[in-house]
């Protein structure tokens, strides 16, 4: 990591003399590629020295361009608060804060969230009788051109 001399507020001297930028961040979990993750992912990456705070974001795209969450945390773990979609592709990264500015982004991660349980469909369009789903839906069912996985849970 690169040193940085921050002035104080009025430019009259140096503080935090020698101080490093923060690195970059290692993404551990999710890990990439994996799928059947939950709506309310857990996110955790590894410690960097020079970190007093870090900040996450997840996308829908690979470049972050589209970012649908947003959180900072001093924590190398973060809950998200928000729901995302089922069955939908995201990526996350991760960088470092500290008194001398942000690191860089880490690298992308991929994962892609789980299925639509039976319950969720049976809200979002209307009563699915289902005495032996095996019977009546398959692992190939779309609902308006998402894939419908079955839960044995949920089906009952």
């Amino acid at each position: 990591p690169e040193i940085c001399n921050r002035l104080d507020d009025n430019c009259n001297g140096i503080v935090d003399e020698g101080e490093l930028f923060p690195g970059s961040p290692v993404p551990v979990l999710p890990q990439n590629g994996v799928t059947d993750i939950s709506i309310l992912p857990r996110l955790t990456w590894r410690t960097v020295s020079e970190a007093q705070n870090y900040e996450i974001r997840v996308c829908e795209d690979a470049g972050c361009r589209s970012i649908v969450l947003s959180a900072a945390t001093g924590e190398t773990v973060y809950q998200t608060g928000s729901t995302l979609h089922f069955t939908t592709i995201y990526h996350w990264q991760v960088r470092a804060l500290n008194a001398c500015g942000e690191g860089p982004w880490s690298d992308a991660r991929m994962f892609t969230t789980l299925g639509i349980p039976l319950f969720e469909i049976a809200r979002d369009y209307g009563r699915i009788n289902c005495h032996d789903c095996a019977g009546d839906l398959d692992r190939n069912t779309k609902v308006d051109g998402r894939d419908l996985k079955l839960f044995a849970d949920a089906a009952k």
